[in-house]
């Protein structure tokens, strides 16, 4: 039995849906919070790599490639870094409320 069309493109769909599901729940966001985030940032993206290729006077998206990366290596380093010391500040105050409990 072969598959229709409409079969196709409601398997993609549902397929899609699965995916954004648990992107969103990774993130502990709804599916269409993270849809309309990711359509941002999608769109973010685009312009700034058009930027790049402009002020590189390049027409290939693979010449600021290494750009794009470290970019995105520096930001994730900042994040991280912002995560562990929110994190070390946490349990700086759990390990204070622990010691002043009488």
């Amino acid at each position: 039995m072969s598959t229709t069309i409409t079969e196709k493109i409601e398997s993609a769909h549902a397929r899609q849906l699965r995916v954004d599901t648990m992107r969103a729940t990774a993130l502990r966001m709804g599916v269409g919070e993270y849809r309309a985030q990711r359509t941002a940032a999608v769109k973010r993206w685009a312009h700034t790599l058009h930027s790049l290729m402009e002020a590189a006077g390049v027409s290939d998206p693979v010449e600021v490639l290494p750009e794009i990366v470290a970019s995105i290596c520096e930001h994730a380093k900042l994040e991280a870094r912002k995560a562990a010391a929110a994190e070390a500040a946490s349990q700086v105050q759990k390990m204070l409320r622990k010691a002043m409990a009488p």
